[in-house]
């Protein structure tokens, strides 16, 4: 990678670490904040329902244990091959609610919940949910091995550099994205999780009825 795409990734990664930064010292408040907007008169109650939706979610990511950015978060795209040999793009799944995952399989905590996130995949897929494994820094076929000896289906793309990784902040894995239909970066959870827990199935419903 030349020098001039090394300092655009450094100082979109320090944006990404500044906003959940932000995030997390007003994520005690929004937890405690009442989902609810008080419209003045010139708001549309198509505005007011918007704005009550959007704090719904916040207060649901957080209950949750998400990092929530502190404004308007805009993923950052790549391009990464997946398991079939294809190139794929972030961007393609815009419209789509993506599950962002960073992992690898000697990662003990990613292996225990990617049973958890079949089951979500296979829920929701037909919803407009995808899920996109982002394996860090691996031999193709030992990925391909691992998902193939769990029946795994949701798609699998291979970070051979670790450069994504870097992006993204993903210095701790399994490290989880949650992206919007356009393109935003809703939450951010490191650590393994129940994903598919009723809570977890229910907010993730939350967002694809935005």
């Amino acid at each position: 990678m030349n020098k001039t795409k090394w300092i655009l990734y450094a100082l979109l990664l320090m944006a990404l670490s500044s906003c959940f930064a932000k995030g997390n010292d007003e994520q005690t408040a929004i937890m405690e904040e009442e989902p609810q907007v008080v419209a003045e008169e010139t708001e549309s109650s198509t505005d007011v329902e918007a704005s009550n939706k959007e704090i719904d979610l916040k207060t649901a990511l957080a209950r949750a244990g998400f990092e929530i950015p502190s404004q308007t978060l805009p993923s950052i795209d790549f391009e990464l091959e997946n398991l079939q040999g294809n190139k794929e793009l972030l961007s393609d799944y815009l419209g789509k609610v993506v599950f962002l995952n960073f992992w690898a399989t000697w990662c003990g905590p990613c292996q225990s919940e990617m049973p958890a996130m079949e089951k979500v995949y296979r829920e929701l897929k037909d919803e407009g949910f995808v899920i996109l494994a982002v394996d860090l820094a691996e031999e193709k076929d030992t990925v391909q091995k691992f998902i193939e000896e769990r029946n795994l289906t949701f798609p699998v793309l291979l970070d051979k550099t670790g450069e994504v990784g870097s992006i993204y902040d993903a210095r701790s894995i399994p490290t989880t994205y949650l992206i919007d239909r356009d393109g935003n970066v809703l939450g951010r959870a490191i650590g393994v999780r129940p994903w598919e827990d009723d809570a977890f199935i229910s907010l993730f419903r939350q967002i694809l009825q935005l």
